[in-house]
């Protein structure tokens, strides 16, 4: 992607222990570099890192059945790398993709604005934050609500009445086989419904 101008297009996600980032914790997050086909670009090896919850007498137990994620927590609180160390760590991984002086990680992600960017805004903090990523992100959920927004004026129909991830999937025709809810998988997942979208708009 030339207009990327050197910045480098990453899908992403972050499971976390429940959706308050003043309470809750990240406890796995994925960073995947990508072609300009969106697929996961050989030359740069993806960031997959399990963290160990900060707060556990905060982790929302009832959420995590729901998701089917309560043994990675487990696994997380039993052998996940500290918080800071994880920060560390991706700051060193960062390092190592050897962008050109000034160009980030340009996030994708499913509804990255409304989660994700506050969790990781909140842990790394905002220097090492902007450090990292770009401020033009991607994000499957707001691209399939200009979707909807561009049917309605052109009185069509509406493509998406729901704009959660899985419904994304069932309604492009992605099959996800189980993967739902750990970060690596749901990251290539956007990255999969951020490629169907992007052809719709010029169907």
């Amino acid at each position: 992607m030339i207009h990327l101008n050197g910045n480098v297009l990453c899908a992403m996600d972050i499971e976390t222990t429940g959706l308050n980032h003043r309470i809750h914790d990240i406890y796995e997050i994925a960073i995947i570099p990508l072609t300009p086909d969106l697929k996961a670009d050989p030359r740069y090896i993806p960031l997959d890192i399990l963290i160990k919850p900060d707060t556990p007498d905060q982790i929302d137990w009832e959420g995590m059945k729901k998701t089917g994620n309560t043994d990675v927590v487990m696994e997380a609180l039993e052998r996940g790398t500290d918080k800071f160390e994880a920060a560390d760590y991706i700051v060193e991984w960062f390092g190592k993709l050897k962008l050109p002086e000034q160009k980030r990680l340009v996030p994708l992600a499913q509804n990255w604005a409304g989660i994700d960017k506050i969790f990781i805004t909140e842990w790394l903090g905002p220097l090492t934050y902007d450090q990292v990523f770009h401020f033009h992100y991607r994000d499957t959920m707001t691209s399939a609500l200009y979707l909807n927004d561009r049917a309605d004026a052109h009185n069509e129909r509406i493509p998406f009445p729901k704009v959660n991830l899985q419904y994304l999937c069932s309604q492009l025709k992605i099959e996800r086989d189980g993967r739902a809810h750990r970060a690596m998988d749901d990251a290539m997942t956007v990255a999969e419904v951020y490629k169907k979208l992007l052809h719709m708009m010029y169907m």
